[in-house]
């Protein structure tokens, strides 16, 4: 539905509507903000270096396969997915899994809500992520998110996965994704 190559891009306030393949943010610096994007088969899928989803509502309406499959390139200079202050959302009476893991898995959650479907089907087949050590910029992270219901959403997700998402401290949140322009200035981009 749509694709961008570019160095970077800014949308607010869009609705992405499709079925499989709804969005592929290749390129570079990607921020989507307010924005409704929906879909059924790994409807988010590629990378720039930093695609920055801010207050946004990912939803699957008739449950998916998953959510995304994040292609991110290997290299230290691409930060991959954040996901800040976003909701996850699903059809109702739906089941959906969120990752269908493709290495590496360059996630970052901050601050999200997710339907209770995506506690137990956070990875399809229960796969552990890559790297399945993480850090603090490579691999899955998660920061103060809940399920629907209220849930810590890290402590909601099956141990086998849980194990290869690093759960940021106060500290690690605040010093590298406290603000738009944190995340946006990624390996000395400009933001403005």
């Amino acid at each position: 539905s749509l694709y961008i190559d570019n160095k970077s891009a800014a949308l607010l306030n869009c609705r992405i509507l499709s079925y499989q393949d709804t969005l592929l943010p290749g390129g570079g610096y990607n921020w989507f903000y307010n924005c409704y994007i929906a879909g059924a088969t790994d409807f988010i899928w590629g990378s720039g270096k930093v695609v920055l989803f801010e207050e946004c509502e990912l939803h699957a309406p008739t449950g998916t396969r998953a959510v995304m499959q994040a292609r991110v390139n290997e290299s230290d200079d691409y930060l991959g997915y954040v996901f800040d202050r976003c909701d996850f959302t699903v059809g109702e009476g739906y089941e959906s899994t969120l990752i269908y893991q493709y290495a590496p898995d360059k996630l970052t959650f901050l601050n999200c809500t997710f339907a209770d479907t995506y506690a137990k089907h956070f990875v399809r087949e229960d796969k552990p992520l890559v790297p399945e050590t993480p850090t603090v910029t490579n691999g899955c992270k998660v920061y103060s998110c809940k399920t629907e219901s209220g849930a810590d959403f890290y402590g909601a997700i099956t141990a086998t996965v849980r194990e290869t998402v690093l759960e940021l401290t106060d500290e690690q949140f605040s010093d590298n994704y406290g603000s738009r322009d944190k995340i946006m200035s990624w390996n000395g981009n400009d933001p403005s």
